[in-house]
C-alpha cells in the first residue's frame, strides 16, 4: 500500500478549504488525500471477526476480500458446530476437535493438531481405536451435513 501524502502547511490548507468552497473540486480531493492519516487508522466500529476493531485501512486494505465467500465460509462452519453438537458423541467430539484442531466454539483461536497417537495416549486407548472412532464421527458429519444441504 501506499504511503500517505505529506500534511499541508496550516496556508496551504487554508488557501484549499477556500478553493473547496468556492466549488474546487480538485481542491477537495487534496484536502482529502493530505488528510487521510489522520482518519486511516481510528476505529470506525464493527469488528474482524476476531475481536480486533476496524479502521478505514483495514476496509481499504480488505478489497480483495470475496465478501460473499467469506460469508458463506462462516455460515458453513457455524454449521459444522452446530453437527459436531448435535451428531457426535462426548468422545467423538473430543477426538474431531483434538485430531483437526477445532475449538468447542467459533471465533475462539483453533488448537494445534494432534496425532492419533497422541490423542490415543492422552485418553489411554489404542491408536487404531482412535482411527475408528474419527472415521465413524466422520461419517456421521458428513450424512449429517449432506442431510442439512439436501443432498
Amino acid at each position: 500500500m501506499q504511503a500517505f501524502p505529506q500534511p499541508l502547511s496550516v496556508e496551504e490548507e487554508n488557501e484549499y478549504i477556500k478553493r473547496w468552497e468556492q466549488g474546487d473540486r480538485e481542491a477537495r480531493t487534496i484536502l482529502i488525500e493530505h488528510n487521510l492519516r489522520l482518519v486511516a487508522y481510528e476505529p470506525i466500529g464493527g469488528d474482524d471477526g476476531e475481536g480486533n476493531s476496524l479502521s478505514f485501512l483495514d476496509i481499504l486494505e480488505s478489497v480483495d476480500e470475496d465478501i460473499p465467500e467469506r460469508m458463506e465460509k462462516e455460515e458453513n462452519i457455524s454449521k459444522l458446530y452446530g453437527l459436531i453438537e448435535e451428531n457426535l458423541t462426548e468422545r467423538e467430539k473430543l477426538i474431531i476437535r483434538l485430531r483437526y484442531g477445532v475449538p468447542e466454539r467459533p471465533r475462539i483461536p483453533e488448537h494445534p493438531e494432534v496425532t492419533q497417537r497422541e490423542i490415543a495416549r492422552q485418553l489411554g486407548i489404542s491408536r487404531s481405536y482412535v482411527s475408528r472412532i474419527e472415521k465413524k464421527a466422520l461419517q456421521k458429519l458428513r450424512r449429517a451435513y449432506e442431510k442439512v444441504r439436501g443432498c
